[in-house]
């Protein structure tokens, strides 16, 4: 009999270890069941957050992609239209340029026509000319006093 009690006694012995590690079982699960709900709660918590802003941040960043766009065929445009002044500016320089030449051929054409005209007014005796006016008007004026009286 002793030995049945020895076997019952280590049967008792093994079941309370069986019941005392399935208690731990039991706790670490329910331990892990709520972590996992916890972590569940924080998780939709942290979606229902971020996702809108996510997706708010998506649009804007469109919105801003849209803007770079017609900045982009703006630049081009401007780029376009300032190639093309460019190019005026550069016919405009190339007219000048013959312009600037035409009248350095007229000056030296007519350089020795200029020089005697020139000549020709200093040799002007403009004390005399002055003196011959002053004659003519002193000549004129009785002429226009007759003249005056008849009307």
């Amino acid at each position: 009999m002793e030995e049945k009690k020895t076997i019952d006694e280590e049967q008792s012995r093994l079941l309370q270890k069986m019941i005392e590690r399935q208690e731990k079982d039991i706790l670490i699960s329910r331990i892990t069941a709520i972590a996992e709900c916890a972590l569940l709660a924080v998780l939709v918590i942290v979606f229902g957050i971020l996702v809108p802003k996510f997706f708010k941040t998506v649009a804007r960043v469109e919105e801003s992609m849209d803007r770079v766009d017609m900045l982009v065929a703006d630049a081009e445009t401007a780029l376009t239209d300032l190639t093309g002044l460019a190019e005026d500016a550069e016919v405009t320089l190339g007219r000048i340029k013959t312009l600037a030449q035409d009248a350095d051929t007229v000056l030296q054409d007519n350089d020795e026509a200029l020089t005697q005209a020139i000549d020709n007014f200093n040799s002007v005796d403009f004390e005399s000319l002055n003196r011959s006016i002053s004659h003519i008007a002193d000549v004129i004026e009785p002429i226009v006093e007759l003249l005056q009286r008849w009307k």
